[in-house]
């Protein structure tokens, strides 16, 4: 999942740095959602990408002022 955000993130043009560093952070919190959801000893990669819309939602202000 971390991954797939970073090439993403690299896609949109962020620096390396800043792609990682951003890209852990909001899958570190897409995993903190997802495991209050099924708990954390069920969770699988496959329910942090689930929870990372709402993230990227709830983070699209903050990473829009960047």
């Amino acid at each position: 999942v971390l991954t797939g955000v970073v090439a993403a993130a690299l896609a949109k043009g962020l620096a390396p740095l800043e792609a990682a560093a951003a890209s852990s952070a909001l899958t570190g919190l897409a995993a903190r959602a997802a495991g209050s959801s099924v708990g954390e000893l069920g969770l699988i990669a496959s329910d942090v990408a689930h929870a990372l819309p709402s993230v990227l939602a709830a983070a699209a202000p903050t990473l829009a002022g960047r």
